[in-house]
C-alpha cells in the first residue's frame, strides 16, 4: 500500500506566523492522494501538537514491508540547544517537548518504520527570528546543518528545502511556499517535464533534479538576493527507487457509478475498438442491486445442498434470513436472470456505457490476476488475501477489505459462483444490442473463416455457452476446480443453486474517464482470447 501522512501549520499566533503553511499541506494532501500518485494519506493540518504527533506516529506503526510511506512537513522549525522542534497552533516556548513535535521522534519513527520504502519531506525553516525574540538560547549562532542534526540515513530518504534549515520561504506571487508549490506541480501540471529520465513516473530522484532546477530558475529571475530561495535536496538513500507519483504500470484504481448502485472497476485493458474501456463491477451483484431491476416481479428462488445433495424443495432467496441481506450477494441466479438485469442496466444507463453483459472467461480472469498472463487455478488462491468458503451461507460484500485483490475487486474467489459467457455471446451484446455500434449480426463472424457450419451460423439467444468462475461459500477451494461448464451441472444455465451468483462487465466511453486513465489505457495490453468454444471450419 502507498501511505503519506501529511503535518501542516501556521504555527503560534504572533508577528512570525506563517500565513500559506497548512493551504500548502491541503494541496500537498489533495496531489497525494489523487490518481497521479495514488496513496492513502493520513492528514494532520491545523491540529495541536499532541494530536499530529499521534496520527504521525500511528501512520508509521501500521505500515508493513511492501508499503510506501511518505511523511510530509510544511511549517515552522525552530532549533533549540541542538534539537529541532516542529510548531504547531499550541506552542509554548517554555515547554517545547510538550507542545511541539521534536525532530528526533520522528527520525526515530521513521527507522523502526517497516515500510520498505520511506521518504521524508521536510518544507520548514528554523524561525531564528522567533528564536531571537523569544530569548531562546539556539546554542549556535551560525547556520546548522541537517546533517549535524541528524537528519541522514542510509535506510529512507529526505527530501530537504534546503541543506540548512534557513527563514521560511513563502510568497504572495505563488500563493505558497516554494518547495511543497513547486513538489505539487512536478505531481500534476508539470508531470511530463518532472519526469527526468522519461519512465512515467516520478521518483525521488527525479523531483530532486526537478526542484533544483526550479529554484535555479526562480532565483536567476530575481533582482534581490533576499528574494532567492535555498536550494532543495536530497539526502539519504533509501532502499531502491521510491516513486512518488505511481509507478510505471501501476494501475490507477477508477470507480464508475452503475445505475444498479454497484461500482465499476475500470480494468488494465487496451479499449474495446480504441473508443470504450472494459469495466466490472466492483463486487457481485448484490440483493440490494438486484431488487433495483426487478420492479416488482418475484426474487429468485434457490436450492440448498444438505451436505449429500441438492435439495428437491426452493425457497424465496430475498426472504431468507441467511441470503436475503441487502449487502449480500443475490443467489439462486440463473443465466436468464442476470441476462435480464444486465438489459435493465443497459436501458437504465445508456447515457453511461455502451454495453452490459456477463463478462467472457478472458475478463474474468484478468478482474482476478490484474493480468492476461495464464496460471494455473492453484494460483488463483493466492491473488486475493482471504476467500469466504467452506461456509454456511453467503458473506456481506460491503467493506469486505480483506477479501480484495490488487485491482479493489471483491469476492472474485468464494462467496458465489458466477457467470461467464462465450466471446462470440458477448460481442453480439456488444454489437447487437448496443447503440454504440449497430451492425448485421452475421458479421461478427471473421472473414478469414471459408465456411461455418450451419449450426453455429445463428446463435440461440436463449441459451448461449456459458460458464461458472470463482467457487463458492459451500466448497473447499482447495480442491476443486475453479472453473465449471454450465452444461456439466444439473440444469445447466438454467440452474437456480443457493451458491450461484453473477457480475456484470461493460464497456464505458473514453470520453468519460479522467485523463489519467485514460493516458494508462492506451499503453495497456489488448484482450486475450479465452474462448473454449470454437467454430468449426471447413476448407
Amino acid at each position: 500500500m502507498r501511505r503519506a501522512v501529511v503535518i501542516g501549520s501556521n504555527g503560534p499566533p504572533g508577528d512570525r506566523q506563517l500565513e500559506f503553511a497548512e493551504k500548502d499541506a491541503r494541496d500537498v494532501i489533495r496531489t497525494l492522494s489523487g490518481l497521479v500518485c495514488g496513496f492513502e494519506v493520513e492528514k494532520a493540518v491545523g491540529l495541536k501538537a499532541s494530536s499530529a504527533r499521534t496520527r504521525f506516529l500511528r501512520a508509521c506503526e501500521v505500515c508493513s514491508e511492501d508499503d510506501t510511506l511518505v511523511a510530509y512537513f510544511v511549517g515552522h522549525g525552530l532549533i533549540n540547544e541542538g534539537d529541532l522542534f516542529f510548531l504547531f497552533s499550541n506552542t509554548d516556548y517554555s515547554r517545547l517537548m510538550e507542545t511541539c513535535l521534536r525532530g528526533d521522534e520522528v527520525l526515530t519513527a521513521l527507522r523502526r518504520c517497516k515500510a520498505s520504502n520511506r521518504v521524508l519531506v521536510l518544507d520548514c525553516c528554523n524561525a531564528g527570528q522567533i528564536t531571537g525574540k523569544s530569548g531562546i538560547r539556539s546554542g549556535r549562532a551560525d547556520r546548522v546543518l541537517m546533517k549535524d542534526l541528524g537528519f541522514v540515513s542510509d535506510i529512507f530518504e529526505i527530501i530537504l528545502a534546503s541543506d540548512a534549515l534557513e527563514s521560511a520561504r513563502e510568497f504572495e506571487s505563488l500563493g505558497g511556499g516554494f518547495l511543497s508549490t513547486s513538489l505539487v506541480r512536478a505531481l500534476s501540471v508539470n508531470r511530463i517535464e518532472a519526469d527526468a529520465d522519461g519512465d512515467g513516473a516520478i521518483s525521488v530522484h527525479d523531483m530532486e533534479t526537478w526542484l533544483r532546477g526550479q529554484a535555479v530558475d526562480y532565483n536567476r529571475r530575481q533582482d534581490q538576493h533576499a528574494d532567492r530561495v535555498p536550494l532543495p535536496r536530497r539526502v539519504g538513500a533509501g532502499q531502491g527507487t521510491t516513486f512518488l507519483s505511481r509507478p510505471t504500470g501501476d494501475w490507477l484504481y477508477y470507480e464508475v457509478p452503475f445505475p444498479d448502485g454497484i461500482p465499476g472497476v475500470v480494468l488494465p485493458v487496451y479499449p474495446f475498438e480504441g473508443t470504450h474501456a472494459y469495466v466490472i463491477g466492483k463486487y457481485p451483484v448484490t440483493v440490494a442491486a438486484y431488487l433495483r431491476s426487478r420492479e416488482g416481479w418475484p426474487g429468485p428462488r434457490a436450492r440448498r445442498f444438505d451436505g449429500r445433495q441438492w435439495e428437491q424443495r426452493v425457497f424465496d432467496v430475498l426472504r431468507d434470513e441467511e441470503f436475503g441481506h441487502p449487502t449480500k450477494p443475490v443467489v439462486g441466479i440463473s443465466l436468464k436472470d442476470a441476462l435480464s438485469h444486465c438489459q435493465w442496466l443497459q436501458e437504465h444507463g445508456r447515457s453511461l456505457v455502451s454495453v452490459i453483459a456477463p463478462p467472457t472467461p478472458a475478463l474474468w480472469e484478468i478482474a482476478l490476476l490484474g493480468n492476461s498472463r495464464r496460471r494455473e487455478h492453484v494460483d488463483w488462491l493466492r491473488v486475493q488475501p482471504k476467500a469466504h468458503s467452506k461456509a454456511t451461507s453467503t458473506a456481506r460484500c460491503d467493506n469486505a477489505i480483506d477479501r480484495t485483490n490488487s485491482l479493489g475487486i471483491v469476492d472474485l474467489i468464494g462467496n458465489v459462483w458466477e457467470w461467464c459467457i462465450d466471446e462470440y455471446e458477448w460481442r453480439w451484446f456488444t454489437y447487437g444490442q448496443s447503440s454504440m455500434v449497430r451492425r448485421p449480426r452475421q458479421t461478427i463472424i471473421e472473414p478469414t473463416l471459408a465456411t461455418v457450419r450451419t449450426e453455429y451460423s445463428s446463435m440461440d439467444v436463449q441459451r448461449p455457452k456459458a460458464w461458472l468462475k470463482g467457487g463458492g461459500f459451500y466448497d473447499d477451494l482447495e480442491e476443486i476446480e475453479l472453473t465449471v461448464d454450465a452444461d456439466d451441472i444439473a440444469g445447466g444455465p438454467d440452474s437456480s443453486h443457493v451458491d450461484v451468483g453473477f457480475r456484470w462487465s461493460a464497456l464505458v466511453p473514453l470520453s468519460r474517464l479522467p485523463a489519467e486513465v485514460r493516458e494508462l489505457l492506451e499503453v495497456a495490453p489488448p484482450l486475450p482470447s479465452r474462448s473454449r468454444r470454437r467454430m468449426a471450419v471447413t476448407a
